[in-house]
């Protein structure tokens, strides 16, 4: 339960708004099944459901400890501008868009309510990358004098903002984003965006492209106050020249609705990234197709941190993704399977895989360095690397093997190196 805000139980039975198992007992906190917290919390503003008090929540006091704790956060703003250090010396501080398209399909394809949770996280995304960016471009003084004279258009009108917002968009691996037009009666921003992440991918029957929706809506709502959220208007997977956004202001926090893809158009679009990974072709004309780690160590670990069920969740997941992608690569045999994966990982600026040990029959200790979500993050004390985990689960069995892969160490636990170990599992006969 968050600091200073008391829980209110529900009465009765209790319905799990992710996975609808019904709890009879309302003494339970989280869902027996899938591991959400089923809680409801009473702030200054009333009561919210967990997923709203976790975006307010966060907004507020978890940018401390994501700025404190994510170097890739403290440099998102200044690296557009300023030359620094590089957090992976090897690697390089991107990561490919595979790997983040996957960590957002995977779970739609599972659940597709899952869509207003990664909204949600992808506006804390936003938020933190335009507060890191005033902090280094000392633009405090300018954003305040906007805010008290509710002229926000002035800002978004100003040819040097302007170019700001596309470089630095185009820098993080986004795409190529331009705002249009400025609505001074309805106080919205229009933004055309080319080549985002997703824009290569199998169409949807309406616009999908919730993630970049919600960091544009964070990216406003950290300069001006209120509420800000966003619809898509146009999509250039349906064949537009561009994807078209329309970001909105409002006076009371709400969640917009989003078009839930079906399961079988999730599925299309994760064939095609599978394809993809497995046959290395490049997406973006333009823009390479690589994202600044902030982009992919905010997802995971806002993801991560929500709730047991989560970090369950992404483990599967993973599991699910690798089957597949070595199923596609043809993977036959577990010692072809781990040099497979030590690639894959390089592709995928996943991390760089420095050691495999077999101590014997029944173990395989493989120690990665430069790990995508691990890295230049301090000791909070979290494995952060489940997803990956997942995956070299998924692609050893589908060679042939039979194991469960766990991470034993992480750099953000404040080890030398992120360790997996993979154990043979017992059959039972």
């Amino acid at each position: 339960m968050k600091r200073g805000r008391k829980e209110i139980r529900k009465k009765g039975a209790v319905e799990c708004s992710f996975c609808g198992y019904v709890a009879a007992d309302a003494s339970f906190n989280f869902c027996p099944v899938c591991g959400f917290n089923l809680s409801e919390y009473e702030g200054d503003e009333g009561v919210y459901s967990i997923e709203r008090i976790r975006y307010l929540w966060e907004r507020r006091n978890g940018g401390k400890l994501v700025y404190d704790n994510f170097r890739s956060v403290r440099d998102s703003g200044v690296y557009p501008h300023i030359k620094s250090k590089p957090i992976r010396p090897q690697l390089g501080d991107f990561g490919h868009v595979h790997l983040s398209n996957l960590m957002f399909f995977a779970p739609l394809h599972y659940s597709p309510k899952l869509a207003s949770e990664l909204y949600l996280i992808s506006k804390l995304e936003g938020y933190y990358n335009v507060e890191s960016g005033l902090r280094a471009l000392k633009w405090g003084s300018l954003i305040s004098a906007a805010q008290k004279g509710g002229m926000f258009w002035r800002f978004f009108e100003s040819r040097k903002i302007k170019e700001t917002f596309t470089e630095g968009w185009r820098s993080c691996g986004g795409g190529i984003l331009s705002i249009t037009k400025v609505d001074k009666r309805k106080k919205g921003v229009f933004f055309e965006l080319r080549e985002s992440d997703v824009s290569m991918l199998p169409a949807t029957k309406k616009p999908a492209c919730v993630m970049d929706g919600g960091v544009l809506a964070g990216s406003v709502e950290a300069l001006f106050d209120g509420f800000w959220d966003c619809d898509e208007v146009a999509c250039a997977r349906d064949g537009k020249p561009a994807c078209v956004f329309r970001v909105y202001r409002h006076e009371t926090e709400d969640k917009p609705s989003f078009y839930m893809p079906k399961e079988e158009e999730v599925q299309r679009i994760l064939d095609s990234i599978f394809d993809d990974v497995t046959s290395r072709r490049r997406l973006r004309k333009v823009v390479d197709d690589y994202v600044y780690l902030m982009v992919p160590q905010c997802d995971n670990y806002f993801w991560l941190s929500s709730s047991p069920g989560h970090t369950i969740l992404s483990k599967h997941l993973g599991a699910v993704c690798g089957r597949q992608i070595a199923e596609k690569a043809g993977v036959k045999g577990v010692d072809l399977a781990l040099d497979y994966i030590k690639d894959l990982f390089l592709f995928l600026k996943a991390g760089v895989i420095t050691d495999i040990k077999k101590p014997d029959s029944e173990r395989i200790l493989i120690h990665m360095d430069e790990s995508v979500y691990a890295a230049g993050v301090a000791d909070i004390n979290m494995k952060l690397c489940v997803f990956l985990a997942g995956i070299i689960e998924g692609i050893l069995n589908a060679a042939g093997g039979n194991y469960e892969v766990t991470e034993k160490n992480c750099l953000a636990k404040g080890d030398e190196d992120c360790v997996f170990i993979a154990k043979k599992r017992k059959i039972v006969r």
